[in-house]
């Protein structure tokens, strides 16, 4: 039996929305074909979520034990040109310690859809630059990532694609949850259990509110989190009787309510790629720059500003301005996140029964 172990971030404890959903795809996908398939250190949420809710087939070995390897999906090839100490440890024993021992084992590896740059602490970077090295295949998720990598190893080929969470459609996803029908029509506030993303984004959008009575508001995460505190924050700016509150507990749920809002409001990433996806008007405000990269990519920058220069005035604008005006990506958008789906078969093609001793 083949065997192939992933990286996609599903470590540390994380509940992360996004994360879930591609080690659920990437799970399927080598089920399908075959393999027995282990993740890199698996938190409960994700072990829950892909085998528990999903039901797949679960299987459990180490990288020496693996005849394959893939870091597959996200964007922790790259880190804060500014962090602290402990998190860049941090960020290295989550992300490039299987890089480490990938290497040490010389096992074939693969890299797809993946997001990188603009800074690595120097031992995560030796890491990453001995990976690129040695990779089979690398595909990005963004030109800036290809760049961030080039630079690190000026030999590599590298291909450019786009997120492979643009690959998935609402029918992907079961809801077993209330139909978010239940909330009329809403605007979905994306907060976590931040403060002063709740406040920004509840104050911006009360003008819209005032002319569009009968819209009410979704307050939810992408992860396990708290939200006692954002719920309360945004039910005292607009109104309690206006605000429904979305508690996460996997992502095909939200999927499901992104699917229904009228207006996503976020500050990160992937909620903001599912919205677009589904073809939803999507207004963003980032802490982090891959959340520009994705939204230049799809030709919509001017829906997206820097949380650090962006005002209540000028979010209450743009929503105004996009509030009835959905994304709609192009087919070349397309193309290029279904590619990588093309580029996993291809690497996993390689290898095949005769081969594995």
């Amino acid at each position: 039996m083949k065997r192939i172990i992933v990286h996609c971030s599903t470590n540390f404890g994380s509940s992360n929305f996004g994360d879930a959903i591609f080690a659920n795809i990437i799970l399927k996908k080598l089920l399908s074909r075959g393999f027995e398939v282990s993740f890199f250190q698996l938190s409960k949420p994700m072990f829950n979520y892909l085998y528990v809710f999903n039901n797949n087939k679960y299987y459990r070995f180490g990288i020496k034990r693996a005849d394959l390897a893939l870091y597959f999906a996200g964007g922790y090839f790259g880190e804060p040109v500014k962090n602290l100490f402990r998190r860049r440890l941090i960020h290295y024993f989550r992300f490039f310690e299987f890089g480490r021992r990938v290497l040490k084992y010389r096992k074939k590896i693969a890299v797809v859809g993946i997001g990188g740059g603009p800074h690595l602490w120097r031992p995560s970077r030796k890491i990453v630059t001995k990976i690129c090295e040695e990779a089979s295949i690398i595909a990005t998720r963004d030109i800036e990532t290809t760049d961030f990598l080039n630079s690190l190893s000026p030999s590599t080929h590298i291909i450019t694609l786009s997120d492979i969470a643009q690959s998935q459609s609402i029918n992907d996803f079961v809801n077993t949850r209330d139909d978010p029908r239940i909330y009329g029509d809403f605007i979905f506030l994306h907060v976590n259990d931040s403060s002063s993303v709740a406040n920004l984004f509840a104050k911006s959008i009360k003008p819209l509110l005032a002319s569009n009575p009968s819209l009410n508001v979704v307050v939810g995460s992408d992860c396990i989190t708290n939200i006692n505190s954002t719920y309360s924050l945004v039910s005292d700016i607009i109104g309690e009787k206006k605000v429904f509150r979305f508690e996460y507990s996997e992502p095909d749920s939200l999927c499901h309510v992104l699917n229904q809002a009228k207006l996503i409001l976020t500050y990160k990433l992937h909620v903001g790629i599912f919205g677009a996806a589904f073809c939803k008007s999507v207004v963003a405000v980032y802490k982090n720059a891959k959340v520009k990269r994705y939204f230049k990519q799809i030709n919509e920058l001017d829906r997206c500003r820097s949380m650090e220069e962006s005002t209540q005035s000028e979010l209450e604008t743009l929503v105004q301005k996009y509030f009835d005006k959905p994304i709609t990506l192009s087919i070349d958008i397309f193309n290029m996140a279904n590619m990588n789906w093309k580029i996993i078969d291809q690497f996993i093609g390689s290898i095949d029964d005769k081969q594995i001793k």
